[in-house]
């Protein structure tokens, strides 16, 4: 990890988004002193992102909050999906570091206990509306906010019919936006959740009904 933060940091890198250590599942303590060392070892801005899903392990609140007397660590990408978690971390790290919400069908929930952002895989493909639904909470207009994330709720679902991000680059390249294939061992998308993605891009109407870019 420190390798590799170094290497991004030569390559113009402005941050690093550091996930948690993965596999071994170790404890809160491990957990700090992994990130401690990142940043002591780089001296470069990082966002430590927490998505227990994926990795068997969840960063805790009180972590957080001790990473977050450290100069580095600037935010949190919160994907726990425990909203009692994010608002814990909001309330404890309130003006030491940005809490960014990692899952976007919670941002809107998030923005609601504190969070400032969101780290999002629909905005790949909707980045003015994201970006306008946080806008709008942000500046005051909830009801706008709120009108922003229930149009994009079923899309956002729809980049999780597969394993991410098999449907968001379908998606990506449907629209003409090319994103390549998945790398090994992921695969394409299948025909099957290939025309349920089709239909919820083109309910949202970015393509016409029969698949063409609208």
């Amino acid at each position: 990890t420190v390798e590799m933060t170094k290497r991004a940091k030569e390559l113009g890198a402005t941050a690093a988004l550091v996930v948690t250590p993965y596999y071994n599942r170790p404890t809160q303590e491990g957990l700090y002193s992994h990130y401690r060392s990142v940043a002591l070892e780089t001296g470069f801005p990082m966002v430590l992102y927490n998505v227990p899903s994926r990795t068997g392990v969840n960063l805790l609140p009180g972590t957080v909050l001790r990473l977050s007397r450290l100069e580095e660590v600037v935010a949190v990408k919160e994907a726990s999906g425990n909203l009692a978690q994010a608002g814990e971390i909001a309330n404890d790290c309130r003006g030491q570091l940005v809490l960014l919400s990692g899952d976007d069908v919670l941002t809107l929930p998030l923005l609601s206990l504190g969070a400032t952002g969101v780290i999002s895989v629909v905005a790949n493909v909707l980045p003015g509306d994201v970006s306008r639904m946080v806008r709008d909470f942000l500046s005051g207009k909830e009801r706008e906010a709120r009108q922003g994330h229930e149009r994009l709720l079923p899309l956002c679902r729809a980049m999780f019919l597969e394993s991410n991000p098999i449907p968001v680059k379908a998606a990506m390249n449907i629209l003409k936006m090319p994103a390549g294939k998945p790398r090994s061992p992921l695969t394409e998308i299948s025909e099957k959740n290939k025309h349920l993605l089709r239909g919820a891009l083109a309910r949202y109407g970015l393509i016409g009904k029969e698949g063409t870019k609208g």
